[in-house]
């Protein structure tokens, strides 16, 4: 069990150079089915858009539909990376997570989510907003950075001591203060290793443009495409399970 295995170490698991993105991809390995997560939401997110547009053309309320369907993918991402935490939080006691395991520990939190969504979409918004303005771009710029660092532990926080949202960004600033060398480290490991093979294809795929051969070009840019959705979903998976291995140690739940 990946929990015992860390467990067992005397000292600190970072004391003891283990790599969190290499426990983070193992768990991933034994426990591919977080990668339906972030499938579902993709596709939920596709046909609520649809579906939401179609429904506004006819009655002009085209605007009206947006703002709606952006709050409600906000609720959908937020949603599903409950569930992926959920899941590696089981995985990591040496479970073995159900895809319907972390859709019921989402909805028990259903409350906690759609708080945190519309917080977030809100907030995420007005920075939007102010960015397109030249007086207040570079404060904007500063605000996502330092939002993007205080939000971090906040889905972890809500599903294992199911915090609201004003105790949830208190306790998850607290916590990035001790490890935001660790989160920097762990992401980038992450978006790397997620987009290396989309990188390696997208340097065939020009290289084959220039012998000017259609049918391998085409190809080559449908798998091209292909190993770039491949490899967000990875990085969305992989990501929500460092967040939960990271946030267990900063609280000492992993020693």
């Amino acid at each position: 069990m990946i929990f015992k295995k860390i467990t067992v170490r005397e000292d600190d698991v970072f004391k003891n150079k283990l790599d969190i993105v290499s426990t983070s991809k193992e768990i991933f390995k034994k426990n591919p089915g977080i990668i339906f997560y972030p499938i579902t939401g993709a596709l939920l997110s596709i046909i609520s858009f649809v579906l939401l547009i179609m429904i506004s053309k006819g009655s002009g309320a085209v605007i009206l539909a947006l703002i709606l369907w952006y709050l409600l993918f906000n609720t959908i991402v937020v949603f599903f990376n409950t569930a992926s935490v959920a899941s590696a939080k089981i995985a990591l006691n040496g479970g073995k997570p159900k895809f319907s395991d972390g859709t019921r520990e989402a909805f028990k939190r259903m409350n906690l989510i759609i708080n945190w969504a519309l917080f977030d979409g809100v907030f995420s918004f007005m920075m939007g907003l102010l960015a397109d303005l030249k007086l207040t771009k570079a404060f904007a710029y500063a605000g996502e950075i330092a939002w993007a660092f205080v939000k971090y532990f906040i889905v972890p926080v809500m599903v294992f001591e199911n915090k609201g949202v004003k105790e949830a960004i208190a306790e998850s600033q607290k916590l990035i203060k001790k490890s935001w060398g660790r989160s920097l480290s762990g992401e980038f490991k992450i978006s790397f290793v997620s987009m290396v093979p989309f990188i390696i294809v997208l340097l065939i795929l020009i290289f084959s443009s220039v012998l000017k051969d259609e049918i391998v070009t085409y190809s080559l840019f449908v798998i091209t495409i292909f190993t770039f959705l491949l490899g967000s979903l990875i990085n969305f998976s992989l990501r929500s399970i460092f967040c939960t291995v990271l946030y267990m140690n900063a609280k000492g739940k992993i020693k």
